[in-house]
């Protein structure tokens, strides 16, 4: 179970995973404080030697010092697993033995949980960084100062932040910010490499406002993405983009010729196209291979239905299209 002591003295607020009898890992006293809102996670680690080493703790993106209470958590090879209800809020003692079903529920948490995320399997350290930029986006709790906090939303760009990235340990490869899909295509080359996303907009829509300054685009999608990239070493490959029509709740079929818009700030007109060779697959407008992404917001606009002749818009590296005269 995952808890924190309670009462007086030097385990108040001590975070830690507990399996029973007083034994668990800990991170230091006052971890969890009165009336401050906190990132958490944990991490239980295939390797460890020690209760120590088999666990990592995180606050707000900040790795804790862990100690043990008791004989401490359980060492890496020795994880039991059984099926049992999950308790939320409080605790039933699973040494009882009348547990689950007639132990009165105790230790009742005095406060919030906004929210749970659970993983069958380890998360890698990239992974674990672009789930907490999402809780700190959506529920406004900085991450603390010197972690590596990505994500720098302009405004209102909190909703749906999701992200590829690289560490040491591994990647993660493609993210889904509510119809725009990142794909790595070679960009995650060096420990620090990321690409975030967010938006603001909770409904969208076809727009043709802020295209004054682009000649031949007719409409946007309303929703706009500020995209931050974070390029650690050496200058690398793309990034695929995908616009999910399903996912982003537009009640269309894609067809025609489709840009990418870009703009530096997040009002006033899109410029020039960023990119304008997409091809269609189902449900989706893609951008294969997006090179030289900078940070700025995106949507995707569509090019007026005349003045072109349209020969496919489902091959790869986009349409075959002839301009009238």
């Amino acid at each position: 179970e995952l808890g924190y002591g309670i009462g007086s003295g030097d385990t108040v607020g001590n975070f830690g995973l507990h399996r029973g009898s007083s034994h668990a890992t800990i991170a230091p006293t006052d971890t969890i404080t009165n009336n401050a809102r906190a990132i958490l996670s944990t991490r239980v680690l295939s390797t460890g030697v020690l209760p120590t080493d088999s666990v990592q703790i995180y606050k707000n993106g900040v790795s804790l010092t862990l100690d043990t209470s008791g004989a401490g958590w359980l060492t890496a090879g020795h994880y039991a697993t059984s099926t049992v209800p999950l308790d939320i809020g409080a605790r039933r003692d699973g040494n009882d033995a009348a547990y689950p079903d007639d132990v009165t529920p105790d230790a009742h948490h005095a406060g919030d949980i906004v929210e749970i995320i659970l993983y069958t399997e380890p998360l890698n350290t990239a992974q674990r960084i672009i789930i907490e930029n999402y809780l700190s986006a959506k529920y406004g709790v900085p991450l603390a100062a010197g972690t590596k906090y990505y994500w720098t939303p302009f405004i209102n760009y909190i909703q749906d932040v999701a992200g590829i990235g690289r560490e040491a340990d591994g990647m993660h490869t493609e993210a889904n910010s509510a119809g725009l899909i990142l794909v790595d295509h070679g960009f995650l080359q060096d420990s620090g490499d990321y690409v975030l996303v967010g938006h603001k907009t909770s409904t969208n829509g076809i727009t043709i406002g802020d295209l004054a300054k682009i000649s031949g685009v007719a409409s946007r999608w309303e929703r706009i993405w500020q995209i931050d990239r974070t390029d650690a070493g050496i200058e690398s490959d793309g990034v695929t983009l995908k616009f999910d029509f399903d996912d982003a709740g537009i009640a269309e079929t894609p067809e025609g010729i489709y840009t990418l818009l870009y703009r530096s700030l997040s009002l006033g007109n899109f410029g020039d196209a960023f990119q304008a060779s997409s091809h269609i697959v189902q449900n989706q407008v893609i951008f294969s291979d997006v090179t030289g992404l900078i940070n700025g917001y995106y949507t995707l606009g569509k090019f007026e239905e005349t003045g072109y002749d349209l020969f496919d818009s489902n091959q790869p590296g986009g349409p075959v299209y002839a301009f009238e005269n």
